[in-house]
């Protein structure tokens, strides 16, 4: 008799995206920081972090699950909420190269859903200042404590 297939790992799983769930994370013996997701429907949760002393934080960042990805919908920070919205999307291999284009408006790719096994980069262009975000996608397999990172803001050059 054959073994069940397993489903194919995704980032709800590393995550923990639609869960009400939360944690800390420490340094020298003591809580360094913390986390908490907060579903907001069965495709969107919104995460927070920050000073365990502080909490719960003003800042936070809502993610909605849409087919093959997981998409940054926007941040909210002191009381008012921003919209992310792209004009220009770009997918390539893990050192950025063969950029290839992947969406021209609409929600900012954050992740793909399922994990890979090849990495990936992914850049997009967008907001009143266009500054160009680059996340180095496919490093979550390898190092799932790093799936919350915040994407690496640069801004263009000229």
């Amino acid at each position: 008799m054959a073994a069940p297939a397993q489903a194919a790992e995704n980032y709800g799983q590393y995550s923990r995206f639609g869960e009400r769930s939360a944690g800390q994370h420490w340094a020298d013996g003591q809580v360094a920081g913390q986390w908490a997701w907060k579903p907001l429907s069965s495709t969107t949760s919104e995460i927070s972090w920050g000073d365990p002393k502080k909490w719960p934080p003003a800042y936070g960042e809502k993610f909605v699950h849409s087919g093959d990805w997981l998409m940054l919908d926007g941040w909210r920070d002191n009381g008012t909420y921003y919209t992310v919205r792209v004009t220009k999307e770009q997918i390539g291999d893990a050192k950025c190269g063969n950029l290839r284009a992947l969406a021209t408006s609409g929600r900012q790719h954050y992740v793909k859903w399922g994990i890979s096994s090849q990495g990936y980069c992914l850049k997009a262009w967008g907001g009143d200042d266009h500054r160009e975000i680059v996340r180095e996608g496919g490093r979550l397999r390898a190092h799932p404590d790093l799936v919350a990172a915040r994407a690496l803001l640069e801004p263009l050059p000229g």
